[in-house]
């Protein structure tokens, strides 16, 4: 069975390390980038099953970095959850930019695999 990739987009890396741990024990793969620059570029390399996004990046937001994935025709499909500490206000603003989920840091472990696994359709 090919395993499902899953990249996390986020500037922190605690964050990153925990989420990477916690997907890799339930059996998915993982891709990092650290900030808003080079997120596109490496989703494009790694072509991800789903993007897992931080708001609050270095070299730009969050929310740029959503809407131009869905330009990217090899990424305009790609699910995408939005996990920030930003304000619930946001939550509209990025699904209507294409989002398929908004959680709020710090998300129960639970949460965020059913997240996961509804963005997967597994």
């Amino acid at each position: 069975m090919n395993r499902r990739k899953v990249m996390i987009v986020d500037d922190d890396q605690v964050t990153v390390l925990a989420l990477s741990q916690l997907l890799r024990r339930h059996g998915y793969e993982t891709v990092a980038a650290m900030d808003a620059s080079t997120a596109s570029t490496i989703a494009r390399r790694e072509m991800p099953d789903l993007i897992i996004l931080d708001m609050g990046l270095p070299g730009g937001h969050g929310l740029q970095v959503l809407r131009t994935m869905r330009t990217l025709g090899s990424l305009s499909c790609t699910p995408v959850i939005v996990l920030t500490a930003s304000e619930e206000s946001m939550e509209q603003e990025v699904l209507a930019a294409g989002a398929d989920a908004f959680l709020q840091k710090p998300p129960t472990p639970d949460t965020f695999l059913a997240a996961v696994k509804r963005a997967l359709g597994e």
